[in-house]
């Protein structure tokens, strides 16, 4: 359980505990699809231990990298989770949690940076990431099958999806979304929120704690998340 790197190619999981395990997990390309149990996709070594991601342990260093292809996690538990750092610099990274219990969409150790790509997350408790790439974030609840359009002020659909799962919040990254702009969160062609890109949705209770706060401050727990 060193490093696991994903060039290319097709990787499916269709049943899992925690689907990919790692010390580093490096993807640049390919189409990644993973259905767990517990955690889809987690950053965690030998001497950490798995699963114990999230702002209230200790970085001990582990990584999640995704900068390229097509990555899907449905996750029991964290969607993609790291005793580290997790960062998200390009490709399309979908991401779907579960809507309690305390887990994260994306749940991390030390940092989370989204620099690039299309990021959709549903879910219940998401981290405010750091970055140069701003978001959408918005309290909306829906049922897989559900469309999810992110609109902006002048009716153009920046963003869409298919959800895959149950969600009771949604993020959307994508270079498309200025932040401080204004978006509405249209679900099945329904108007679910407006919203102002780049500010958090406040969380509270088990699992809140981690990096947060609007602009990727880190937050101790109880802190913000979309």
């Amino acid at each position: 359980e060193e490093t696991l790197e994903i060039r290319g190619g097709e990787v499916t999981v269709v049943e899992s505990y925690e689907g990919l395990e790692a010390t580093d997990v490096l993807i640049s390309g390919g189409t990644v699809d993973v259905t767990s149990s517990d955690d889809g996709i987690n950053g965690a070594g030998a001497t950490s231990g798995g699963g114990q991601g999230g702002g209230m342990q200790g970085d001990s260093g582990e990584s999640v990298v995704i900068s390229g292809g097509t990555v899907r996690v449905v996750g029991g538990g964290d969607g993609i989770d790291s005793n580290g750092s997790i960062t998200l610099s390009g490709g399309e990274v979908s991401v779907w949690g579960r809507t309690g219990g305390g887990d994260g969409a994306l749940d991390a150790n030390a940092s989370i940076t989204v620099d690039g790509g299309t990021v959709v997350i549903g879910g219940s408790v998401l981290v405010v990431p750091d970055g140069a790439q701003s978001f959408v974030a918005a309290s909306v609840t829906g049922s897989a099958g559900a469309t999810i359009e992110i609109v902006d002020a002048s009716g153009t659909v920046v963003a869409t999806t298919t959800a895959v799962d149950d969600f009771g919040t949604v993020f959307v990254s994508d270079a498309a979304i200025s932040a401080g702009s204004s978006y509405s969160v249209v679900i099945d062609g329904s108007t679910a929120a407006t919203v102002t890109a780049g500010e958090a949705v406040a969380v509270e209770g088990p699992g809140a704690g981690g990096p947060g706060g609007a602009g990727g401050g880190q937050g101790g727990p109880g802190g913000q998340r979309p």
